[in-house]
């Protein structure tokens, strides 16, 4: 461990792209203007074509920044490569549309990355969810004890605002290449049952565009997340609502269209931010 990492723990913060030519400069310029000096960004390309790569070329020239540009049969893949190169004591993985919060994410972050070692191996804040339209709908993350009662049905901590740390990766493995959509959860699911993480409330990590009104995923991601948590021997009671929830969005959606999405979603974080202030109480 270096004389940095001992008192400025180095971040590594993993992007992986494929042709994101008009949205990655906005990710990258997020990380370069941390006023925290101790980072790394590690991109995995799935062999992009339209410019991508030209434009993270740039960016390494005068930055931090490893990448690769190959085929990938996926995120699981690209982030496994990215694990290959991250030299980090702790990472972050970004998608290309994602944006860190302001320019004192890493330095407010660090003094709780220091002291998590070693109870702590998961680090986490709070994720800003924004609409494509703009509109603001909420902050996810949650204190852990209350997180942690949904964790093994459904993904109940936000990935883009989770610092791992990268022993984790020497311990556990890497993620499972067998999963295309909850890659994240299903990794996290060998750690978090066992050890509990840490909720960082006070910082928000991640400026996140969800994911408009498309819906053509939702069962697909809800179907594999289950697989991850069965496999980990976890019932789906959780699971079972968060499915019917998605499959009253797409009906609303179908027939209001993004009125009823948008609708639909706002009424969710009201009746979750109700429930959890009850449970805290």
């Amino acid at each position: 461990m270096t004389a940095a990492s001992l008192h400025n723990p180095l971040i590594s913060v993993v992007v992986a792209t494929h042709n994101v030519a008009d949205m990655i400069s906005g990710c990258m310029d997020s990380i370069i203007g941390q006023d925290y000096g101790n980072w790394e960004i590690v991109v995995s390309d799935g062999n992009s074509t339209d410019g991508t790569i030209d434009k993270v070329k740039e960016y390494a020239a005068s930055h931090r920044v490893i990448w690769q540009s190959s085929p990938d049969t996926g995120i699981a893949q690209a982030w496994n490569r990215a694990l290959d190169m991250a030299r980090g004591d702790w990472i972050l993985f970004l998608g290309s549309d994602d944006r860190l919060h302001d320019n004192h994410v890493f330095a407010r972050m660090a003094p709780f990355l220091l002291t998590a070692k070693p109870e702590y191996r998961v680090v986490y804040g709070q994720v800003q969810l924004i609409e494509p339209d703009g509109h603001y709908l909420g902050n996810f993350g949650e204190p852990w004890a209350l997180a942690q009662k949904r964790f093994t049905s459904v993904m109940s901590v936000s990935h883009q605002g989770c610092f791992h740390r990268r022993l984790l990766f020497r311990e556990l493995g890497y993620f499972d290449e067998s999963f295309r959509i909850t890659v994240d959860y299903e990794f996290l699911l060998r750690e978090l049952p066992v050890h509990d993480a840490l909720f960082v409330p006070e910082i928000i990590v991640t400026n996140m565009q969800t994911g408009g009104v498309s819906n053509t995923s939702w069962r697909a991601s809800l179907l594999e997340a289950r697989r991850a948590s069965r496999a980990h021997g976890w019932p789906g009671i959780s699971w079972l609502n968060f499915y019917c929830y998605s499959a009253l969005r797409t009906v609303l959606t179908s027939l209001l269209g993004p009125a009823g999405y948008s609708w639909v979603r706002r009424l969710k974080w009201r009746v979750w931010r109700h429930h959890d202030n009850e449970d805290a109480g």
